[in-house]
């Protein structure tokens, strides 16, 4: 059975000496880790330092995959990425990114596939840059759940939401530190994996569907990692607002969605296993988006790659039929993989 994982970090100098030399946030302490905010510090651990990890790109990767079953893996740029940077810096670490993911691509074409980096900020540049990264054998906009001040609704990203959905390319949507103060306050503990990253990915799929990107945009595929950020147990509950009449955004935001927020849950959106093992959230995700919206995300190097891999090939009581879904066919229907 074929393996694919949609879901692996990668980095590249430029970004960490850009990181390292960031005079505010986010930076790169080489003794404190990495930090979004003044409180938001993701702490370096002895011998499993990820931002080293994520340089490699070449055998070490490679052995892994191998190590763990993963006949394919799709790169992508790790968080902080390029949209939280001045729109100068984002594009110097876009282009740097695709390059690096391209020459990835072109020495393992049976191994390695990649995400696009994008700079939003410009988007006119960034509606070039999908076009180049095209040519050289990228597929997928990877980002993340906000810009620093900004959200992907927002109109001034419209031509690139039409662009994609042209293409009928995924949007691999990856949190980010929430930009909630109050949570921020309490630390990375909150504001990050356990709690912030997911009210914060909710919060700008959300913001789409409100703000009328899924009704002028319908074809968007949207990919959530750990199993949806939530949503599979939640498509009746969002739609409680509307169903009792006040559900519609305030006038200035716009004119609203034409369907109930579930719709659109169960209409645009995808989902990866990464970071999240918990045997009842596959069910739930399964049972409430069907069998064809679900892949496998290993989230390598913040998780163990292997974890990400066993638990669907192993340890879910399902059918090998079944299997192959979740660990190959969804992710090829998405148009990733070509040369697998």
């Amino acid at each position: 059975m074929k393996v694919i994982d949609l879901e692996q970090h990668f980095g590249t100098k430029l970004w960490l000496e850009t990181l390292k030399n960031n005079t505010g946030y986010p930076r790169y302490d080489e003794e404190k880790g990495l930090g979004f905010h003044e409180n938001c510090w993701v702490p370096n651990k002895q011998g499993t330092n990820a931002y080293t990890k994520m340089l490699d790109l070449g055998e070490g990767r490679i052995r892994l995959l191998d190590d763990c079953g993963i006949d394919y893996a799709q790169l992508s740029l790790t968080a902080p990425g390029s949209e939280v940077f001045d729109t100068g810096t984002s594009k110097r670490i876009a282009e740097d990114a695709n390059n690096a993911a391209a020459g990835a691509i072109e020495r393992y074409p049976d191994r390695l596939g990649a995400y696009m980096t994008l700079a939003p900020g410009d988007v006119d540049w960034s509606l070039k840059e999908i076009d180049r990264c095209l040519e050289m054998g990228l597929w997928g906009w990877h980002t993340h759940s906000n810009f620093g001040d900004h959200y992907l609704d927002e109109k001034q990203y419209w031509p690139l939401l039409e662009k994609v959905e042209a293409l009928g390319m995924p949007i691999y949507l990856h949190p980010s530190v929430t930009t909630s103060k109050e949570l921020r306050s309490f630390g990375i503990c909150l504001a990050a994996p356990t709690f912030g990253f997911g009210v914060d990915t909710q919060f700008c799929f959300l913001r789409m569907i409100h703000r009328g990107v899924f009704d002028a945009f319908p074809g968007l595929k949207i990919l959530l990692g750990h199993f949806g950020e939530g949503f599979p147990f939640m498509v009746d509950r969002v739609n409680a607002a509307y169903r009792q009449g006040y559900g519609m955004p305030l006038p200035e935001i716009g004119g609203g969605y034409e369907h109930e927020p579930g719709y659109y849950i169960r209409q645009n959106l995808w989902t990866t296993s990464s970071g999240n093992y918990q045997m009842e959230a596959f069910f739930c995700t399964r049972d409430a988006l069907g069998k064809d919206r679900i892949t496998m995300g290993t989230d390598y190097p913040y998780e163990k790659m292997h974890e990400g891999v066993d638990m669907l090939l192993k340890e879910a009581p399902i059918s090998e039929a079944e299997k192959e879904r979740y660990l190959y066919t969804n992710a090829k229907a998405l148009g990733f993989a070509k040369n697998l």
